[in-house]
């Protein structure tokens, strides 16, 4: 049997796998059983449960083919102290992608998903800047693409801090946004939220970084991804990428 189940986890790596069982799941879920849970919390910025539930109203396929997840794992999986045995913290997958792509890497491993909107049981309900999790849970922890929907960004790295194991790892990534962003894109795609709110988030290693030694974490960044195609304009982006953004990425190693 568990060879099976890892023969199984080893399909992940295809993206064609990935969609049928997401979409099969999905629909089961979310249109037959009507599964939906969500969490209202003081700390996300207006609009962030509306702007993902958007992607439920039909199978969430952006989700499953989008790329800058893969690169995120990849940056975790080339850190050689991540591996099977580690137990790792998916913050924010929204839909079921993330966590087959983690199976695919990590067959072994144990695996926990955390988000403030769900229709999956693999995904447990709980607001990232509060989590129930007892200190020194995680070795690694992955917040892909969920700080900039946060109003109060330091507390939830607090929190990260809080939960993952000495020498464990924090692997950020976030949307770099230019003010055109959403200036664009706003009138052509409504689910994009406010420039007004974005523009406050963090949008660089840097500023990243600058909360970590303002609340006197200690720590190290084995890898970052800064941002490389910033001098692009929208439409180059979103040619290049799929996206209107490029993206910022960093491992971090937290030492207590």
């Amino acid at each position: 049997m568990r060879h099976f189940k890892l023969f199984f986890y080893s399909l992940y790596g295809s993206i064609y796998i990935r969609i049928f069982i997401g979409y099969i799941r999905w629909f089961f879920y979310y249109k037959i059983l009507r599964y939906y849970k969500s969490l209202e919390i003081d700390n996300s910025i207006e609009g962030t449960i509306n702007h993902n539930l958007r992607y439920f109203l039909k199978f969430p396929l952006p989700d499953f083919v989008m790329k800058r997840m893969d690169r995120l794992i990849s940056m975790v999986k080339s850190i050689e102290i991540t591996n099977d045995k580690s137990h790792f913290l998916i913050i924010g997958p929204r839909t079921e992608s993330d966590i087959m792509r983690m199976r695919y890497n990590f067959p072994k491993a144990l695996i926990t998903s955390i988000d403030i909107i769900s229709y999956s049981p693999w995904i447990q309900i709980q607001d990232a800047h509060n989590t129930t999790f007892a200190d020194n849970t995680f070795d690694c922890i992955l917040s892909g693409w969920v700080l900039k929907y946060s109003s109060d960004q330091e507390k939830m790295i607090r929190e990260m801090v809080r939960i993952i194991n000495h020498n464990g790892i924090i692997a950020i990534g976030i949307e770099y946004y230019k003010p055109e962003t959403n200036k664009y894109f706003g009138n052509k795609n409504p689910r994009f939220l406010k420039w007004d709110e974005l523009k406050k988030s963090v949008n660089s290693v840097e500023e990243i970084e600058n909360i970590l030694i303002e609340n006197d974490i200690k720590h190290s960044i084995i890898s970052s991804y800064d941002a490389l195609l910033k001098d692009k304009n929208v439409e180059e982006l979103y040619e290049i990428t799929g996206l209107p953004n490029t993206q910022v990425m960093l491992c971090i190693q937290i030492y207590k």
